[in-house]
């Protein structure tokens, strides 16, 4: 039987037996204090817990609600010292009684000289009760490192509370590591509430510099048991080809191969994100000055730190990559790969503004290089006869086609020269995407395999996210957008295009946050977006869950997380892909005031659910899932989306604006759509409508946008420019989609669930209605179903909550 040989009791009053408490250091005034303990009552029982203090939220912990503005925060650690320094000569057992509240681990610090081992820790599960643990200490020297000279130090970021430690000379009857018993208690504790039917996947293990990298995996280790038990099935990691072989036909797998064996301990899987292109991902053997061809922007004629895509040696040099990761890594525990083809970080995209001081890069035109002006030529030589013909379309006098090389818009000597330009950079940004999709699918055949899709969507950076799914289908490679942040309406706009994209060609899709601030709504929200977008995976940053407020809103979530019937979703939006790159904008407000269409989608998307659909996705069919279809803004169309609009309206859809006959294409007849709004009637939504075939248009007189801008401390910072909208229009159009048999024979009324600019979000599935309130207060929805029933349901803030009732 083990001996106790040192012990303290904490409570009203510190009995020491061997082991004291310190005193700790009061910390400045709104501070933390480091080391100092509170009398407290936990489960019934007087202990002692890390004193703690009140803090607003802010950053990555604060959830919107008026009982919610404040947190616990922790002391820094609680200090045991021994009394007699000879009692570490030898390996003890530390015994410890404390009380299991909140999802956190204990980091458990001793010392052998300095620095100290933050290598032992168990984890908080939430149980509500008081538990023991035995960790196992070796053989030490006392003092020297920790704070106060202690030899024990337990740290916790929220406030634990202890009972008890005691010091044993031998380990209890059937002892097994901390590690183990605390990773099997998660499990067993968590994992009942963990039930949901996609992949949770967490990461991310890696960024620019390797020495973060070992940062990285060292953070995450004590998360691992935590998320296993919320359900969580893989963690994401880079896996930096310049990592491995260092130098040509020399590979050292070993950073990567102990992250695998952490895994394999946990029963989780591997996320591979894969790169080849960017500075920090190839080795510098292999972009030797003869085949480094950087990313050069128009802008300025400076190079980048990104290879070209039009450098003819990054395809080979990708599937060679790939190769080696084929034939090293256990297929069996990668659960998915992500590919990173281009971009600062990774994405079919071109260079963005992110990686600053590092090298030359910004938002804009990167298609400057050698290859890339070589292969402009050979497009408009394919495009055109000669260079007179492309001096008749684009009002230039160029003498020869090798004079043309990619300029600024502002230096285009036309509209169609700068349309030939845009065109190409997107089109050949797409055929990249498609020769990565047939590669990786070539050595990893059975793997769900993903583009990381980043930025807005637009045609600057080269995102047409539909023609990216289109070209990848034949190789059964998804998307996964990773864009997203707190706000759930920003998040819906910028992520629902390749959402609507993956689901009607039927390949995979996921959704990922930016790096940096996430509240616990924000979780949440994110969560609620994935179940709309049909993800078959939910990405997350372990530091956008390593906090209470992040694991709060994983928590409310996970019953959530399962399979759904079918989407039920009657409107679309018509994205303005001609509009954008007629008009250079780009959907963050990088370079200038972003377009009014994101701010005006993210207002309606608070009013009714609506699905993003672009030329591509018209022409293949896809509108004919929807019976309306909003042309929000972007009045520019080319006379094949006029053409395959038409051609939908006439059979029976239903076009909803405000556009009017602002509507042009960028040359030909006019009266091909502009008939669509003559001659219309009055209805009593307040919208004129006209009958074209079996179909109508409805036109909402005046302008939805008003001047000046309406407040929305959301986007304070980053949007001043979000502009006003008529909220006369929002109504309008409630009360036109509910009474939609007013068009006529052949329509019924649509359901709409929500209909209220509430921060209240609403999505309809054959079995009832998901809501999600991001407000700060619980808010009442009432539904009316289309058998004129009402059906009532409180929304608390910040949660999802579900409707039950028959959708037709």
């Amino acid at each position: 039987m083990p001996k106790v040989v040192a012990s303290v009791a904490l409570g009203n009053e510190i009995k020491s037996d061997g082991l004291t408490l310190l005193d700790g250091l009061a910390g400045a005034e709104g501070t933390i204090d480091d080391g100092r303990t509170e009398v407290a009552l936990a489960g019934g029982t007087v202990c002692r817990r890390m004193r703690h203090i009140k803090t607003s939220r802010g950053g990555n912990g604060f959830w919107r609600g008026p009982d919610a503005r404040e947190t616990d925060l922790s002391a820094k650690g609680l200090c045991l010292r021994a009394d007699n320094p000879s009692l570490w000569n030898a390996p003890k057992w530390v015994e410890i009684e404390y009380y299991d509240e909140g999802l956190e681990y204990v980091r458990v610090n001793t010392c052998d000289g300095v620095p100290p081992e933050p290598n032992r820790w168990f984890h908080l599960v939430d149980s509500g009760s008081w538990q023991t643990v035995v960790i196992e200490i070796p053989a030490l020297k006392s003092g020297g490192g920790l704070p106060l000279d202690a030899d024990i130090r337990l740290e916790s970021d929220i406030a634990l509370h202890i009972r008890s430690v005691n010091v044993l000379d031998s380990a209890p009857e059937g002892f097994v590591s901390c590690e183990a018993s605390s990773r099997a208690r998660c499990i067993e504790v968590l994992s009942s509430n963990a039930s949901h039917g996609m992949f949770m996947q967490i990461g991310n293990i890696g960024s620019i510099e390797n020495a973060s990298d070992e940062a990285d995996f060292e953070r995450l280790l004590p998360w691992l048991a935590i998320y296993k038990g919320l359900g969580a099935t893989a963690i994401q990691s880079y896996v930096k080809w310049s990592r491995v072989e260092t130098s040509e036909g020399v590979c050292d797998w070993e950073f990567y191969d102990r992250g695998v064996e952490e895994l394999r301990k946990h029963d989780l899987r591997w996320v591979i994100f894969v790169m080849v292109g960017q500075s920090y991902s190839v080795p510098k053997w292999a972009v030797t000055d003869d085949k480094a061809v950087f990313a050069t922007c128009v802008e300025h004629n400076q190079p980048s730190g990104v290879q070209s895509i039009w450098n003819p040696e990054m395809l080979p040099m990708a599937d060679r990559w790939l190769k080696m990761l084929s034939d090293h890594v256990d297929h069996d525990m990668v659960e998915g790969i992500m590919l990173g083809p281009s971009g600062d970080f990774g994405e079919t995209t071109y260079n963005g503004k992110f990686i600053k001081n590092v090298y030359h890069t910004h938002v804009g035109h990167w298609c400057a290089d050698k290859y890339a002006c070589d292969d402009f030529r050979r497009f408009l030589s394919d495009r055109y006869d000669d260079v007179s013909a492309i001096n008749a379309a684009w009002g230039a006098n160029y003498s020869a086609v090798g004079d043309i090389t990619p300029l600024q818009q502002s230096d285009a000597p036309s509209d169609a020269a700068w349309m030939d330009q845009i065109t190409w950079t997107v089109n050949a940004m797409t055929d990249f995407a498609g020769s990565w999709a047939e590669m990786s699918r070539r050595h990893f055949p059975k793997i769900p395999i993903y583009h990381a899709a980043g930025g807005a969507g637009d045609p600057i950076r080269g995102s047409n996210w539909s023609d990216q799914t289109k070209v990848s289908l034949p190789h059964d490679v998804g998307a996964r957008v990773t864009n997203e942040g707190a706000d759930y309406e920003f998040n819906y706009v910028y992520t629902n295009w390749q959402a609507t994209a993956c689901r009607f060609y039927g390949t995979p899709f996921g959704n990922e946050p930016w790096g940096g601030d996430m509240c616990g709504n924000g979780v949440v929200g994110r969560a609620f977006n994935a179940i709309n977008s049909y993800a078959d995976h939910f990405w997350l940053y372990y530091s956008h869950v390593a906090t209470p407020d992040g694991l709060e809103g994983l928590r409310r979530s996970l019953r959530h997380l399962k399979p759904r019937p079918d989407r039920k979703i009657d409107v679309a939006v018509y994205y303005p892909f001609t509009h954008f790159k007629l008009t250079d904008e780009n959907g963050f407000s990088e370079a200038k005031p972003r377009s009014l269409f994101w701010p005006k989608l993210e207002e309606l998307r608070d009013i009714i659910d609506a699905d993003l659909i672009d030329q591509t996705l018209a022409e293949d069919g896809a509108l004919d899932n929807y019976k309306a279809l909003i042309l929000l803004h972007g009045p520019e169309m080319t006379l094949d989306e006029i053409a395959v609009l038409t051609r939908w309206v006439e059979g029976g859809g239903v076009i909803i604006t405000d556009l009017d006959a602002s509507i042009s294409p960028l040359s030909g007849d006019w009266t091909a759509f502009g008939e669509f709004f003559e001659e219309a009637s009055k209805s009593e939504s307040g919208f004129e409508v006209r009958e074209i075939g079996s179909g109508r248009t409805a036109v909402w007189p005046g302008s939805v946008t008003l001047n000046g801008t309406r407040h929305d401390e959301r986007w304070a910072d980053d949007h001043p420019d979000h502009p006003a909208t008529d909220p006369v229009f929002w109504d309008d159009l409630v009360a036109l989609l509910r009474g939609f048999s007013a068009l006529g024979d052949g329509f019924a009324d649509l359901l709409i669930p929500d209909g209220e600019r509430d921060e209240v979000y609403a999505t309809s599935f054959s079995d009832g209605i998901l809501f999600y309130n991001q407000s700060d207060e619980d808010v009442i929805k009432s539904v009316q179903d289309l058998d004129g029933a009402t059906h009532t349901i409180t929304v608390p803030a910040g949660d999802m909550a579900e409707l039950s009732i028959n959708i037709v």
